[in-house]
């Protein structure tokens, strides 16, 4: 929904689907092993989870919850406030960015996912191909054609 009340267009077949909220992005490869793809660095590890709060750019929808791995969760923690006057030690929402307290509070997991042994990293072959959106590969190809196309759908759709 635009800021003016009306409705932004359908662009269904344009985007590939989005993943619900609090799934695993890659649920054929992980639902197996019990591994997630994390929302920051994208790698299939065991994942904690953000938990459920309002999005801090709209209070009125609910955001999380996100898997984030055990290194990432210290990372953000250690490069968003490291001893920052707003909130040293906090945990902030890889989404929308709100400040959700400590780690251990801010994750479903609770403290328990502070002691998990971090995952190594994601092997090649579990790494899946991004898919291309159309209007990537028109610019790709310069396309000007397509491009008008596409552009003319989005907004015939308004």
């Amino acid at each position: 929904q635009r800021r003016d009340g009306r409705m932004l267009p359908p662009i269904a077949g344009l985007l590939p689907p989005r993943p619900t909220a609090g799934t695993p992005l890659d649920a054929a490869a992980g639902a197996a092993d019990g591994l997630e793809r994390c929302v920051i660095c994208l790698s299939m590890r065991r994942c904690a989870h953000v938990k459920q709060h309002p999005c801090k750019n709209q209070p009125s929808q609910m955001c999380g919850p996100s898997p984030v791995c055990v290194m990432c969760s210290e990372a953000m923690v250690e490069k968003f406030h490291p001893g920052a006057a707003e909130g040293h030690g906090q945990f902030v929402c890889p989404i929308c960015l709100a400040h959700l307290g400590p780690r251990g509070r801010a994750l479903v997991e609770g403290r328990d996912a502070m002691r998990w042994k971090p995952d190594p990293p994601t092997p090649m072959q579990k790494w899946d191909a991004v898919p291309e959106h159309p209007m990537q590969a028109a610019v790709r190809e310069k396309n000007t054609g397509e491009l008008r196309r596409i552009a003319r759908e989005l907004s015939d759709a308004s």
